[in-house]
């Protein structure tokens, strides 16, 4: 593979916080494939550490690799985003992706980001885990992928532009929970091809650890899913234009994708959330409905009543429907949601004692 003397193809950036064990199987599942396949000097590692207060400095220097794995350790916690974006801007490679700390690469997956990459130079965006192989335009990405494009381990971004466009950006990046999302879009814009996005089928990233240390509510599925990334596309559109912003408001508010996060938020609020996540959803959403177009606001306000409807009420329409849509299925979604309670109240009485377990609220962003 052709690369730049001094220059790795690509940066893995791993932001991570108190969780060594899970960091050091994430190394682990690059280097071991690096080494396998004889690809070491195409790569680098960059853990970006939060302020951990467990032995993860010590682990990052016990592992044996020739692979180059820099370690960078915050002086104190900045949150979760910038975390992730110190990453980037520390990366050295051609390339950058990240991974969170208690995610792996899959299988296989390394050779074949190198050989896309390699393959594909002229590209400035690449995509994972998507049906097909294909070349995209800014605004087909976005109709198609716009929530897909920041998550961690399912995207590659040239790093030159996506640097450029850190900073140039203004404090109202971390104002979501999807800057990387903002920067990888303006670095398409950098791009003076017409289809600057590759997407590939491959499996990139597995997350075997997810639903044991994270604990999700109603707010973050409606912040992640819907309310950032409409900030998100707010933000893009004076750099990508009026066309662009329509295209990624056509993906947000989608009909299958608006039942979907809707469901999964009454879903939340109806049986896992406490009195303070759905207090915390009302005011949330309460705020974000001002100042919206008057379509944009009426979606708005759907979740708004998600955080208002009485939890009996809300009861009896789901078993009703329930019933009715999926009348054979019935009993086993209530006992999976049964176990689910369980599992949810065992991770809120884990996480007083354990700084590993992420409860998802504004700070963590």
């Amino acid at each position: 593979m052709q690369h730049s003397p001094g220059s790795p193809l690509l940066t893995i950036g791993i932001p991570t916080w108190n969780r060594s064990a899970m960091l050091r199987s994430m190394i682990l599942s690059v280097t071991h494939q690096a080494e396998t396949d004889g690809v070491t000097d195409l790569i680098e590692i960059v853990v970006s550490d939060n302020d951990s207060t467990d032995d993860t400095q010590a682990m990052v220097k016990s592992i044996a690799t020739p692979v180059p794995i820099r370690y960078s350790k915050n002086s104190e916690n900045v949150g979760a985003i910038k975390n992730v974006l110190k990453t980037l801007s520390l990366a050295e490679g051609q390339h950058w992706m990240f991974y969170g700390d208690d995610d792996e690469m899959a299988d296989g997956a390394l050779l074949q980001i190198l050989q896309l990459l390699n393959n594909h130079s002229d590209r400035s965006v690449f995509l994972f885990e998507l049906p097909e192989a294909a070349d995209l335009t800014a605004e087909e990405t976005a109709s198609q992928y716009f929530y897909r494009m920041g998550n961690a381990g399912r995207f590659v971004v040239k790093t030159g532009p996506a640097k450029k466009a850190l900073n140039e950006m203004g404090e109202e990046l971390f104002h979501t929970c999807w800057p990387q999302t903002q920067i990888a879009f303006c670095a398409m814009q950098a791009n003076p091809i017409s289809k600057p996005v590759r997407t590939s089928p491959l499996l990139a990233t597995v997350s075997p650890h997810h639903h044991e240390n994270t604990i999700y509510t109603g707010w973050y599925l409606w912040e992640t899913n819907f309310n950032s990334l409409y900030k998100t596309a707010k933000n893009l559109k004076q750099t990508m234009g009026g066309n662009f912003f329509h295209a990624a408001l056509s993906h947000i508010f989608s009909r299958p994708r608006l039942i979907f996060v809707l469901k999964h938020v009454y879903l939340h609020t109806t049986f896992f959330d406490t009195s303070g996540d759905i207090q915390k959803l009302k005011f949330e959403t309460r705020l974000s409905i001002n100042n919206k177009p008057l379509l944009h606001a009426v979606y708005f306000t759907l979740f708004w009543f998600a955080s208002i409807m009485p939890k009996p009420l809300k009861k009896i329409l789901f078993y009703t429907l329930l019933h009715i849509v999926y009348p054979l299925k019935a009993g086993k979604i209530l006992e999976e949601i049964k176990t689910k309670r369980i599992q949810i109240s065992d991770l809120r009485e884990r996480i007083k004692h354990n700084k590993a377990i992420k409860m998802y609220e504004s700070s963590a962003f």
